[in-house]
Order: C-alpha cells, then structure tokens, then sequence
C-alpha cells in the first residue's frame, strides 16, 4: 500500500460491519466500522492486485488503462471502450476531478514505457449516479480523455458483453496491483484466471464482508488463491467472446474483496446490466476492424483486407493495415474476424 499524502475527499465505513474492502481499508488492514473517516485509499491502492497470477505478455490485454493521480504514479485500472473513453471503477473517481487523471494505455512496465504507449488527459469523469459507496452498488464511471487514442496492436478497444457470462466459464483479470498482501504496486502487468462464481455461493461462503448484489459479478476462490487484490481496482474481467474466430468481452470492473488479506473471492460490478448507461454518453463506439468505417465489422472488411493481401502502405489504404507494420497481411485479416459483428444490428 503506498504512503504518500493525498488530499481527497474518502467515503466513511459502514458502521456494524468490519470492513475489509478495497476502498475502505487503512494501511494496517482490516479496521473496525466504528472507527469513521478514516483516512482510506480506494481499491486502486490498496485491495485490488492480482494475486497468484503471472506476468501478462506484451500487448495482451491491449485494452487496459492504467490510471495515475498526484502523488500516486498507480492509482486504479481501466478498460479503453472506444478511442476516447475509459471505463473504470466508480470508487476510483470519487472526490477528484478530470484534471486529477493521467491516463495510459499500450502499458506493460510501468517503470519503463516504450514507444507505443499513448498517455492521455481527461476531458470529463462521468460516475454512475447511483454510486453507493456503502455497499459498492453501482461502483462504475467513465473516463472521456482529452484527445482520442490512435488504435494501435498495443491499443484496442475491449467489446462490452450484454449478458451474463455462465457460471463456471473461465474468466481473466489483469492489472498492476499487489502480487501479494502488502507488496505493493506490481511494475508488470499481471494476469490472472478466475472462475466465475454463482452469487449464492459467495454469499453463503461466510469470508466477504458484504453482501454480492445481483448487479455485481463474483469470482475467484475460497481461499483467495488467485484474483484481484490493492491496486486492481476499475480494471477489466474478461471472458473470451465464444466467436469463431476468438476475441475477448468485458464482463466484470474490479470492485471490491477482502481487505488486507486479499483471501477470498473478487467482486466486479457487472458489465452486463450497464451497457445502456454506458452508451447512453459513448453513444454508437468506433470497433476495431472496421475498416470501412460504417460502424459494423462485416464480410465488406474482410473481404477489403483480404483483396489487398501482400500489398505495402502506400499505395493500399492505411485503413486496412490495423497492424500498423507497413504491410496488409494475415495478421490484420485476423483482427477484422476477431471483431466479426461488433456493431452491426
């Protein structure tokens, strides 16, 4: 957990409960409810890595966002949605301002960016309205950056999943938090695969200090062996998308765990039941693939990109080199089949 002072506005513990959230915990651990504004850090910083997991490859996950703020060079993740929006954790936001955000994506180490990370300001933070940060109820916010972000292999968008993923599916959560209890900020991004778990049997497991709401996603195990813990707040859980062709949907944001110890499941706020608040400011989002520029990723792309196979930018149209290496080749025929449909009615 960092050290350093930061003056924003931090939500009070819920009384009557021992609170071990990523959002509501102080640097010694888990702390008595009676004990009120107390100075906390949100999940970003402190209940929100990613335990028992291993280092992601480069450009793996290359919708992730990593967010920093005065005085913390890591503060929470993010989802990159659309070229100038960043879908993040609504305790995350809570008492900054848009001037508050550096925003990065294309990131792998933290201690040493390369050449394909873009780092953007924020325009405008947008937090769910009904935000409770009690009970962690719709803990969801937007991020519009300062300029759009240029897609890149490093930096594409994540397709948001509209219904529930099963339970039992594997899913997968990345992010720079701790490895471990107390180790602090991980400077590679860490991944890690996490079953998802029916909201009963969290519930009645008896190791999480609040109740999993139908409109949070649980996941992980009993015992906390892996999943998100300090720092992985706002970040992606992911599922792959069941296509032909593969490609990944967002199911989950980091929201809260077991503070301190990080022993047992992670809770996400539940992607599916915000994709209309969600669009309702992104409005109609640019897919990666589209190459025709319709909004639909349909047999006219793939049809365009493979017409122009073996051919070297120029004369063929940059559009169709989603790679960006200079030439239209397989590589950008698959990203056009990973992305087959988003879009389109």
């Amino acid at each position: 957990m960092k050290t350093e002072s930061m003056a924003v506005s931090r939500p009070r513990l819920a009384r009557g409960l021992l609170v071990c959230l990523a959002l509501a915990v102080p640097q010694a651990g888990c702390l008595s409810s009676d004990v009120e504004d107390a100075a906390v850090e949100p999940v970003a910083s402190v209940e929100s890595d990613i335990i028992g997991g291993t280092v992601a490859d480069v450009g793996e996950y290359p919708w992730q966002a990593q967010l920093s703020v005065p005085g913390y060079s890591h503060w929470c993740g993010g989802s990159l949605i659309d070229s100038d929006w960043v879908l993040t954790a609504a305790h995350c936001v809570e008492g900054l301002g848009a001037s508050s955000f550096t925003v990065r994506l294309g990131l792998h180490r933290r201690s040493a960016p390369d050449a394909y990370v873009q780092t953007r300001g924020v325009r405008r933070v947008v937090r769910h309205p009904s935000y409770n940060s009690w009970t962690l109820e719709n803990d969801v916010a937007l991020l519009e950056l300062a300029t759009p972000v240029s897609y890149t292999p490093r930096v594409q968008p994540i397709a948001l999943r509209e219904t529930d993923a099963a339970t039992g599916a594997t899913a997968r959560v990345s992010g720079w938090g701790n490895t471990s209890p107390g180790s602090g900020a991980s400077d590679f991004l860490m991944e890690a695969l996490l079953p998802v778990q029916d909201t009963a049997t969290c519930n009645n497991a008896g190791t999480l200090p609040m109740t999993v709401r139908d409109s949070m996603v649980c996941a992980g195990y009993l015992n906390g062996s892996s999943g998100g813990c300090h720092g992985d707040s706002g970040g992606p859980l992911v599922v792959e998308s069941g296509r032909f062709s593969g490609g990944w949907e967002q199911i989950g944001i980091v929201s809260w765990g077991v503070g301190g110890s990080c022993s047992s499941y992670t809770v996400f706020s539940r992607v599916s039941r915000f994709v209309a608040w969600i669009r309702g400011y992104t409005g109609p989002v640019s897919v990666f693939g589209d190459v025709n520029a319709d909004g639909c990723v349909n047999d006219t792309d793939v049809n365009q990109v493979t017409a122009a196979f073996g051919q070297t930018v120029p004369p063929a149209d940059p559009a169709l080199d989603l790679t960006r290496d200079g030439v239209i080749n397989i590589q950008d025929r698959l990203i056009v089949l990973q992305n087959y449909g988003q879009g389109c009615p």
